[in-house]
């Protein structure tokens, strides 16, 4: 009986220190003390850590996240004058845009296709002032030429008749000349559009003298009138019958 009861007593205590082991086993798994050996990698990775940005402090010694400018772009000047909405030419007056109106130049004669005249009255446009010009075509050739030419009225036409006498008439109907003679215009791209150009005369200071003109696009007359008495001889003709064809000379007096 005795060595039953030892038996009996000895697997109490085998059972009690189980559920002890087994107790402390599962609270230490669940507890958030760590040990040294855990504390020092984590300190490592802390220390090894970089932020995006640097703190820096304010006047009144508030920390503040020190960030980098942002790059703006420069806000393109305002054109003084409207942007056209719709294809053509167009001359600056007085910061507005008057539109050019396109005109259809004939040969004078069929000898001379070079020479073009123009039969339909002209359209004033301006006073003498310091013109600009703009152009917007959808076929724009950025590198062709572009002048603006004297349009001259033909005053007298001087022929001969069959005895050999000369005989000058005046034209029938009111007509002008497109010479030779006349100004190149500078051009300059406006910025966000391939469409437009602007035209400038080479001398920003020059002012276009009283007269007829017709601005030369890709071979097309855009017509403009400049207001005012006419006094330059190249804004009048006379014309004198050849064996090739009419030829051309100023008047003097202007007529």
């Amino acid at each position: 009986m005795v060595m039953s009861g030892l038996k009996v007593t000895f697997q109490l205590a085998v059972a009690a220190l189980a559920v002890a082991a087994f107790y402390v086993a599962m609270w230490g798994r669940n507890s958030s003390v760590q040990t040294a050996g855990e504390m020092q990698p984590a300190a490592g990775r802390t220390s090894s850590a970089r932020p995006a940005s640097q703190a820096g402090k304010t006047a009144d010694g508030i920390s503040a996240v020190a960030t980098a400018p942002l790059a703006t772009a420069p806000a393109e000047a305002a054109l003084p004058f409207p942007r056209p909405a719709v294809y053509g030419v167009y001359a600056i007056v007085d910061n507005q845009l008057i539109e050019l109106e396109e005109v259809q130049a004939t040969p004078v004669d069929p000898r001379t296709p070079n020479q073009l005249q123009i039969v339909k009255p002209g359209r004033i446009v301006s006073a003498p002032a310091k013109l600009a010009f703009v152009v917007f075509r959808r076929d724009l050739v950025a590198n062709a030429p572009v002048s603006v030419r004297i349009a001259a009225r033909i005053a007298h036409s001087m022929n001969f008749d069959s005895t050999g006498r000369a005989v000058v008439m005046t034209p029938a109907t009111d007509t002008w000349l497109i010479r030779d003679q006349g100004y190149d215009l500078r051009v300059s791209p406006l910025r966000d559009s391939a469409e437009m150009v602007m035209l400038r005369p080479e001398n920003s200071e020059f002012s276009f003298p009283p007269g007829r003109y017709e601005l030369m696009l890709g071979g097309q007359a855009y017509d403009f009138v400049v207001a005012g008495e006419v006094t330059d001889p190249a804004h009048c003709v006379e014309g004198v019958a050849t064996v090739r064809g009419p030829a051309f000379y100023e008047c003097k007096p202007v007529l």
